[in-house]
């Protein structure tokens, strides 16, 4: 994993912290752990030297709930086994977001929505979220090896 790689993660970390906080999304985070503003500043800084420690990592993940950082890092172990091409990836997404809207309209045609259609609504939103987290494995597997992204 690089730099950016690291600073996009602490970045998610520490604004999901602060997500229904009314306070700013380093105050939330600096409350929960035990660096403070200028420290987790820096972790979200791409260019900087600073990495977010293993503990304090835990703290904000335990705090917001929400394995952001760990499971990236746990998924590096898996990214090897993702293959395919993210075009065509995210093309399947798109797909079978099209496939949900058209069984919502479908099903809403007459005004109302039965129980049937409501669980076959579930079931196309939960393969329009498979495609989702295989376009998102496919992703991490390009992050986890270099070679497939070119330097700008």
């Amino acid at each position: 994993m690089n730099r950016a790689q690291h600073a996009r993660l602490a970045r998610a970390l520490i604004a999901k912290c602060g997500e229904n906080d009314s306070r700013a999304d380093l105050d939330v985070a600096a409350a929960e752990c035990r660096i403070g503003k200028s420290q987790l500043s820096d972790c979200q800084c791409p260019n900087g030297v600073a990495y977010m420690p293993a503990d304090v990592i835990a703290d904000l993940e335990s705090y917001c709930g929400v394995p952001i950082y760990s499971s990236a890092l746990a998924g590096l172990f898996d990214a090897p086994k993702a293959q395919g091409n993210l075009h065509d990836a995210c093309c399947e997404v798109t797909e079978s977001a099209a496939k949900l809207q058209a069984s919502v309209r479908q099903a809403q045609a007459d005004g109302a929505l039965t129980p049937r259609e409501h669980d076959d609504i579930a079931k196309v939103i939960g393969a329009v979220e498979a495609t989702l987290e295989e376009a998102k494995a496919v992703q991490r597997a390009m992050e986890a090896n270099p070679r497939t992204l070119k330097a700008v």
